[in-house]
């Protein structure tokens, strides 16, 4: 799940990024409209072209200062205000120390004396630039070509700084609202995932449960017929491969329908668990123990050959032999076993199943426990039919 909402949470990083990125430039371009008025409105209307020219005197200066002090920009929506003829002279600033020098143009310049208005972000104010104590942080510089009616080419240009201050927190505010947004989106994002997962989990327990089901015995727990007969082909490519026998057992207990009509179903259904327990435990780790239905089961044995199942089944009929005590009656299990062999008694699943079948109703019709399958056992079962 965290590897999931990981992704959407990087994308918020960076979608934050890209807002700032994008409300900086907007903020950029919020600085050359505000300039082009400032300039427009507040700038302009106290000169004229002879200024650009010969400079202002002390009586227009002190007029155009004063102006520009009562408009109330200057420390607020602007920090900083000068205006340069063509020559890269100062004409006027609010620092009147600056009046009357020439400076190197800086790119902002040279663009507004060409006629482009200029605006870009900087980190701050250099420390010569600064007209008071106040530090301002990151300014909006600003350049703005002034041009008269019937001018060419700009008469100077207005310089104007921009305190980025309050465009900052604008950012912030918006980005601060996107992160509140994603993180909602994240926590639902987490509940939804979280809650699929557990979907999943259930889905993929059902599943096996399912699986579990359709392979084995509800009862028992024993490996089913399909089961069996998976494992018993798998075992028979192995032996041809290896040319290792295979044995299979067939086993069918011995007066289970008294047990059934006298003590009941619950009861024949605890005999039927404990029969598959009993054969389960004297299987080995390589069998498998099956029930095929009733009171029919059947043992597996790879790489074993006739006297390894005779040794397993007269291991089993002996711990069947043991007492079970029954809804409080003390039952003694019997089973008649049928033992059929690969390659030598048959070389198809039903066939040595059948064969098996074949030799433990051989057992059964002569009480004789276990019998290995051989050819007279058709006759036998025949004549018993």
């Amino acid at each position: 799940m965290l590897i999931a909402v990981l992704p959407v949470f990087g994308l918020g990083i960076v979608l934050g990024q890209q807002l700032r990125d994008i409300v900086r430039d907007g903020a950029v371009d919020d600085g050359r409209r505000i300039g082009e008025l400032v300039t427009r409105l507040g700038l302009q209307p106290h000169l004229e072209p002879a200024d650009f020219a010969r400079g202002l005197d002390p009586g227009r200066y002190a007029r155009l200062d004063r102006s520009v002090r009562d408009s109330g920009f200057l420390g607020g929506e602007v920090a900083r205000v000068k205006v340069w003829n063509a020559d890269g002279v100062v004409v006027y600033s609010d620092d009147p120390a600056l009046v009357g020098r020439r400076f190197d143009r800086s790119p902002g310049l040279a663009r507004a004396l060409a006629g482009h208005t200029h605006s870009e972000l900087l980190s701050r104010l250099e420390e010569a630039e600064q007209a008071s104590e106040r530090d301002y942080g990151a300014v909006v510089e600003v350049y703005v070509p002034v041009r008269f009616a019937g001018d060419a080419a700009p008469r100077g240009a207005f310089e104007l700084y921009l305190p980025y201050a309050p465009i900052e927190r604008k950012v912030n505010a918006e980005v601060r609202r996107l992160y509140v947004f994603l993180a909602g989106g994240l926590i639902l994002l987490a509940g939804l995932l979280a809650g699929v997962a557990v979907m999943t989990e259930r889905l993929r327990r059902q599943a096996a449960a399912n699986r579990h089901l359709a392979l084995h015995d509800a009862l028992t727990g024993l490996p089913n017929r399909t089961m069996l007969y998976d494992r018993l082909d798998q075992a028979l490519l192995a032996g041809n491969r290896s040319g290792a026998p295979v044995a299979l057992i067939a086993v069918d207990l011995d007066g289970f329908k008294e047990v059934n009509d006298t003590l009941g179903h619950q009861a024949g259904d605890r005999v039927l668990m404990e029969l598959a327990d009993r054969l389960r435990g004297q299987a080995r780790a390589a069998d498998t123990v099956a029930r095929l239905g009733g009171d029919e089961f059947a043992v597996l044995l790879p790489a074993s050959d006739i006297a390894g199942a005779r040794e397993v089944a007269e291991r089993m009929q002996r711990r069947l032999t043991e007492p079970l005590l029954v809804a409080g009656e003390r039952v003694r299990l019997r089973a008649s076993m049928g033992i059929a062999v690969h390659p030598l008694h048959a070389t198809q699943p039903d066939s040595l199943l059948g064969r098996a079948d074949l030799a433990m109703y051989a057992a059964k019709y002569a009480a004789l426990g276990v019998v290995v399958w051989h050819h007279d056992i058709d006759q036998m079962t025949g004549d018993a039919a």
